[in-house]
């Protein structure tokens, strides 16, 4: 289950960071569906135990959102 939702993220993210972007509320919108992808791809991370990517995607989201309690924990 987290194996495919870890899949599923990373195709998701590979499409909206290469999305072009009309303008500021397209770029909000995107950084809020990032933000959501990051932290589900390092919830899937942990719970299979690959703890640099976790890190790496908590950091992602933190990048985005600095005070993401969320982000912060994992």
């Amino acid at each position: 289950m987290y194996n495919s939702a870890y899949l599923f993220a990373d195709q998701a993210i590979r499409v909206l960071e290469e999305a072009s972007l009309k303008d500021d509320e397209d770029e909000q919108m995107q950084q809020r569906a990032l933000l959501k992808l990051y932290l589900n791809r390092s919830l899937c991370a942990t719970k299979l135990e690959r703890w640099d990517h976790a890190i790496t995607f908590s950091n992602n989201a933190l990048a985005i959102d600095p005070r993401n309690a969320k982000a912060l924990y994992r």
